[in-house]
C-alpha cells in the first residue's frame, strides 16, 4: 500500500439510514456504518425513522457514540 492519507485530507462524510419499523436493521446498519475506516471526527451517522413506534429508534441509541444522531 501507499503511503496513508493524514485524516485532515479526508472530507466529512454524513451517512443517512431512513426507516420505518426494523430494529434489527436499524442496529446492524448503523454497526457498520460505524465499523468503518474512516476518520472518526469526519464521520456522522444519522437516523431517519419516518411513520413507526418510537421503539424503532432506540436500537441505534445503544451505541452511545456521538457520530450518531
Amino acid at each position: 500500500p501507499g503511503p496513508r492519507t493524514p485524516d485532515a485530507a479526508w472530507p466529512s462524510v454524513t451517512c443517512v439510514l431512513a426507516t420505518r419499523d426494523d430494529p434489527d436493521t436499524v442496529r446492524a446498519r448503523v454497526a457498520d456504518f460505524l465499523a468503518q475506516r474512516y476518520p472518526p471526527d469526519r464521520l456522522t451517522v444519522v437516523v431517519a425513522v419516518d411513520a413507526s413506534a418510537a421503539a424503532t429508534l432506540l436500537p441505534a441509541l445503544v451505541f452511545d457514540d456521538p457520530r450518531v444522531t
